[in-house]
């Protein structure tokens, strides 16, 4: 019985293998509004992979932060940018 309601679960929505790919894809926004639907119908039954999206998510704020707080760090010169322009002019014009 546990195995047929396993087999129409896995007809009716995606298999577990297949959600980290739609997390990432939704997480992009390249997730097409079927894909989307299966996502969040699959997220609503499956425990296992809805604690697999929580995790993403939370991850992913902190490596954003993590990001912001690197970029906030750096420190670029108007001479560095000028310099930066001026190759590139040079490389145009080769």
């Amino acid at each position: 019985m546990k195995t047929t309601i396993n087999k129409l679960i896995h007809f009716i929505i995606k298999p577990c293998e297949k959600i980290p790919i739609l997390i990432e894809k939704q997480n992009t926004g390249n997730l097409s509004f079927i894909n989307e639907k299966w996502l969040s119908f699959h997220l609503y039954v499956c425990i296992s992979c809805a604690s697999y999206k929580r995790k993403f998510e939370k991850i992913d704020s902190l490596l954003s932060k993590k990001m912001i707080e690197e970029n906030k760090k750096i420190k670029i010169n108007k001479s560095d940018i000028q310099e930066l322009k001026g190759l590139i002019k040079n490389k145009i014009n080769i």
